[in-house]
């Protein structure tokens, strides 16, 4: 009953999504900071729509400078970094308007009709119109059935987008936010001709320096009671001359061994530390990177703190720990 209820609701959403579309003339689709590849492919599907539905792209916006990694998924649009104005402005992929706006935008200089299409748990509901849902893999995959439900025709460019969306946001259908309706998504998605082969290269490519940079982060890893740390410094990346993209899905090596229950991989940067958090038990991560004014899921998670790396590093690993006790006596 719940999924037909959902289903209801993502029909009526994507009804009122083409009337809000037809009637604005400035639309400007944004993902968030650091973007990834599910926040960059869900931009571009939604352009795709967008473009199906009034004749023209709209403006893409994000306040990080596009890695060249995500350069076959962008291909030749432009990302602006200042906010245009503008009379729609979808949302994609982002639990709240402060993880697109950085300090590029201003909340008065928003437009008065804002669409929020997410699947994360923390998202806020910051819309006028708004579509949230945990249960899916990911926004892109809630894109795909908003192009189904409103008989969108895709290209097999759109295709390769949507699919790339899905396939690295569930670690290549292997973390547990993969269901029954992704693998069906991405069966329907390779009924176009995807090179499969080519694009999986894409998505797992790997730059000389970034493995370079691997290679030291792995050396700082500690494991103590089933908590596993480990981290990168400005320096190490200067030393490897990399760059902090390469540092996307590090944290995967960590939380991959054995003997880690919960995984964290802190980044430092310029004027803060960014944290990533993973679970591999009971422990929800989502709730502790709340505390820290981020977000994410219940086994995956973040955040972006104005502390240093060393401070926040005990900071996380004192609550986690705590987290872990509580779960323990409650057994």
């Amino acid at each position: 009953m719940r999924v037909m209820n959902m289903a209801g609701v993502l029909i009526n959403f994507s009804n009122r999504l083409k009337a809000t579309i037809k009637k604005a003339y400035r639309i400007t689709v944004a993902t968030h900071i650091d973007p990834d590849f599910d926040g960059l492919a869900a931009s571009v599907g939604i352009g795709y729509l967008v473009r199906s539905i009034k004749g023209r792209p709209p403006v893409f916006y994000c306040c990080s400078t596009i890695p060249a990694r995500y350069e076959f998924i962008v291909q030749n649009r432009c990302f602006v970094q200042n906010l245009p104005a503008c009379d729609l402005l979808i949302v994609v992929d982002s639990a709240s308007l402060d993880r697109i706006l950085c300090a590029s935008g201003r909340r008065h200089e928003l437009p008065a009709e804002i669409v929020n299409i997410d699947h994360h748990k923390s998202n806020t509901l910051f819309g006028t119109m708004n579509y949230n849902d945990e249960r899916a893999s990911s926004s892109c995959e809630i894109i795909y059935d908003i192009t189904r439900i409103l008989k969108v025709k895709l290209s097999p460019t759109a295709a390769r987008t949507l699919y790339t969306g899905l396939y690295s946001e569930t670690g290549g259908f292997a973390y547990a936010n993969t269901t029954s309706r992704t693998l069906q998504v991405a069966a329907e998605l390779m009924c176009y001709p995807i090179k499969l082969d080519w694009l999986v290269r894409q998505i797992n490519a790997k730059t000389l320096t970034g493995t370079r940079l691997l290679g030291e982060v792995l050396a700082t890893i500690k494991i103590e009671d089933g908590v596993g740390t480990m981290y990168v410094t400005k320096k190490m990346i200067d030393r490897c001359r990399a760059r902090m993209s390469d540092t996307e899905n590090f944290v995967s090596f960590l939380a991959a061994i054995n003997e880690v229950r919960v995984a964290i991989f802190l980044r430092e940067q310029d004027d803060s530390t960014r944290v990533s958090l993973r679970s591999n038990c009971r422990i929800d991560v989502d709730r502790i990177a709340r505390q820290f004014g981020g977000g994410g899921h219940r086994l995956a998670a973040g955040a972006k703190v104005r502390v240093p790396l060393r401070k926040l590093l005990k900071a996380v690993s004192t609550v986690i720990r705590e987290h872990m006790k509580k779960h323990s006596a409650g057994r």
